[in-house]
């Protein structure tokens, strides 16, 4: 499947469905939109703790936008 955008009707979301995650796994990203966000650190967290929790935040938020965008092109 090629550049399908999501149908008004959902009637092919579980090929839509199967690609994206076909392109996520492919990029190693699949863990930002199964995975739930670690907790969000501490103040007096180690700087390696706050920097993986804003990776996670950057990286899920990045991924989801895309999703978005295949399935809204016109957004």
């Amino acid at each position: 499947m090629d550049k399908q955008s999501m149908k008004e009707d959902g009637s092919n979301f579980a090929d839509w469905e199967m690609t994206l995650k076909m392109a996520a796994q492919g990029d190693v990203k699949e863990r930002f939109l199964v995975d739930e966000p670690p907790p969000t650190p501490a103040s007096n967290a180690s700087n390696a703790v706050k920097n993986a929790h804003a990776e996670f935040l950057r990286e899920s938020g990045g991924i989801k936008n895309i999703l978005i965008f295949a399935m809204a092109p016109a957004l």
